[in-house]
């Protein structure tokens, strides 16, 4: 309850920042809950293989806030992975338009309003 009331939250809200599968957390919250501890708050983007490694314990050196530590390879970068993009419209699209257009959005009966005419658009087309 002390939390709570330092934080001037209800107790109910620092019980849902406690459960760990809670994820609405938002940095104005922890930046109050860090005032009441008198600690920092340090939000960081990092590439995925450093998280590996300080979840593990793995020990790294931390450049700062180096150039080189600025620039952040991409999960797709570090690894080597090229994303596949386009192959499921490929496969989607045999050159038959009429089966294609099964995936453009319809109005739904009495629909008003952009959908209803984006979703008429679409059957036209």
């Amino acid at each position: 309850m002390e939390l709570a009331r330092n934080v001037e939250m209800n107790q109910n809200a620092i019980s849902r920042l406690e459960n760990p599968n809670y994820g609405k957390a938002t940095l104005t919250t922890l930046r109050r809950i860090a005032r009441v501890f008198d600690v920092a708050i340090i939000v960081r983007f990092v590439p995925f293989s450093q998280l590996a490694d300080w979840v593990s314990g793995t020990p790294r050196l931390d450049l700062g806030l180096s150039p080189e530590s600025l620039c952040l390879p991409s999960f797709s970068q570090e690894h080597g992975v090229s994303p596949q993009l386009g192959r499921v419209e490929d496969e989607l699209d045999d050159g038959d338009d009429d089966e294609f257009s099964r995936f453009q959005p319809r109005p739904e009966p009495g629909a008003t309003g952009a959908f209803a005419a984006r979703g008429a658009a679409a059957q036209a087309g």
